[in-house]
């Protein structure tokens, strides 16, 4: 293979594996903001139901 194709396609992966670790590493982020801050959003549902009920 030539170098003039090599480059290319190495760049090509390596941006293909920066776009992927970008995306899953915002998607556990993501997750763990999630899990961690449950409480809150389960209180807020609750007082929302609440205020329905009355």
């Amino acid at each position: 293979m030539s170098t003039l194709f090599a480059i290319p396609l190495s760049l090509l992966s390596a941006v293909f594996w920066l776009a992927k670790f970008t995306f899953f590493g915002g998607w556990l982020l993501a997750r763990w903001v999630a899990y961690l801050t449950w409480p809150l959003w389960a209180t807020l549902v609750g007082l929302g139901a609440l205020v329905g009920l009355i």
